[in-house]
């Protein structure tokens, strides 16, 4: 009708006219206790949103969730490092963004999970490269797991993403061989040591 229909926020409240016990003041007592039940509703979801955030926050490899239409809903503190970028600059866009292409990938080159996956419970891992904001390139080994939510409306289908990064993950294990070596060595020069030790005090 081209009228512009505004929301009203959920924290709106209205006054029953003074002295008035008729049906219009019945409408607003009923207006009023359905604003406080929307409003105790988005506190819960935003707290339940928050909840979710803070606990993919500590996972140490990169996670993010893609939509069906290759749109990144959702994604960690870690991932938004490996991208190095601010987090709220690596969701609400495509996921083929982080390899460099402005179009989804093709399937029969690179590995999509949205295309490889047909069911729920399934998962697939393989190797990608991403690229940084600076344009380097970031070898990762992915594991990715679909998923189907059902609520009202249409079944949503997402793809969930753990994403870890090859260049750590070699550096970790290097080190780790670095202190075996150390270990060993100090292992080594004890055993050396005592029999050493133990000829000196015979020979004394």
């Amino acid at each position: 009708d081209g009228r512009r229909h505004h929301c009203v926020p959920a924290s709106t409240r209205v006054t029953p006219p003074p002295g008035r016990a008729d049906e219009l003041a019945s409408l607003c007592h009923s207006f009023n206790r359905m604003a406080e039940q929307i409003e105790q509703g988005v506190h819960e979801v935003k707290e339940k949103e928050a909840f979710l955030k803070c606990l993919i926050d500590t996972v140490p490899d990169g996670v993010r969730v893609v939509d069906a239409n290759h749109n990144v809903v959702m994604a960690n503190a870690a991932y938004a490092r490996q991208a190095q970028q601010p987090e709220a600059e690596v969701v609400n866009v495509p996921c083929y963004k982080i390899h460099g292409r402005s179009e989804p990938c093709p399937p029969t080159l690179i590995t999509c999970p949205l295309h490889v996956l047909k069911s729920d419970g399934d998962t697939v891992k393989y190797i990608h490269r991403h690229e940084r904001a600076d344009g380097s390139a970031l070898h990762v080994e992915t594991t990715a797991a679909s998923l189907t939510l059902h609520g009202e409306g249409a079944p949503r289908r997402f793809i969930i993403e753990a994403i870890r990064d090859l260049e750590q993950q070699v550096k970790y294990s290097q080190e780790q061989r670095l202190s075996e070596i150390g270990q060993l060595a100090a292992g080594v020069a004890h055993e050396m040591y005592n029999p050493c030790a133990r000829l000196g005090k015979t020979a004394g």
